[in-house]
């Protein structure tokens, strides 16, 4: 059985911890092991920082009620 739910979709942005105006952008690599760590790049100041398990801009999720929904197809 399926329940379904609405939801919302938020995109999420990293400002720079470094300079506080730009935004966290990934630099395409990745750097192996576990956890897999992933370099990012400020779009203002280039200062660099990598992220466990994550990559910015993320979509993120967000129920909106916590009652399950009529399906129609």
């Amino acid at each position: 059985m399926e329940r379904i739910y609405e939801v919302t979709v938020y995109r999420v942005e990293l400002i720079c911890d470094a300079c506080g105006q730009g935004l966290m952008k990934p630099t395409g690599t990745m750097i192996g092991g576990w956890p897999p760590k992933f370099p990012h790049q400020c779009t203002e100041c280039l200062a660099t920082n990598n992220y466990l398990l994550e990559q910015y801009p993320k979509t993120v999720y967000k129920e909106i009620t916590s009652t399950p929904k009529e399906f129609k197809s």
